[in-house]
């Protein structure tokens, strides 16, 4: 899905349906006059999103199968923590464990994800 929205979005440029520009001299931003813009910025979202929740699920299978069970088939409980640091456009990643740190990372993603909707509707 990615690979076709960002094919779309270069034909769409070719053509001239979908402007391209810097906003700060490092925010990429598109903006499409017609349904090309449009379905080239929902491929290109949707193809990150299936990326990221392949990759979250794939995660939790692995913990899954490598978590410490015991013999009655509890699962130990243990304390994770987890966190990101936007610094600019760069995010710093932290956590006790991998998915405490994808966790955050999903988390940070979906708040900055809100901001820009909040932001653009202001």
């Amino acid at each position: 899905m990615v690979v076709s929205g960002a094919a779309l979005t270069v034909l769409g440029v070719a053509t001239g349906e979908i402007q391209v520009g810097l906003l700060l001299f490092f925010i990429p931003y598109l903006y499409g006059s017609s349904w090309m813009g449009g379905l080239a910025i929902l491929l290109v979202f949707a193809g990150l999103v299936v990326l990221i929740l392949g990759r979250f699920t794939a995660s939790v299978q692995e913990a899954d199968g490598a978590s410490g069970r015991t013999e009655q088939g509890m699962a130990k409980e243990k304390k994770e923590f987890g966190g990101v640091v936007l610094i600019g456009p760069v995010p710093i990643v932290f956590g006790s464990s991998h998915m405490a740190a994808l966790w955050a990372l999903m988390a940070a993603a979906a708040a900055v994800m809100l901001l820009l909707l909040v932001l653009l509707w202001l």
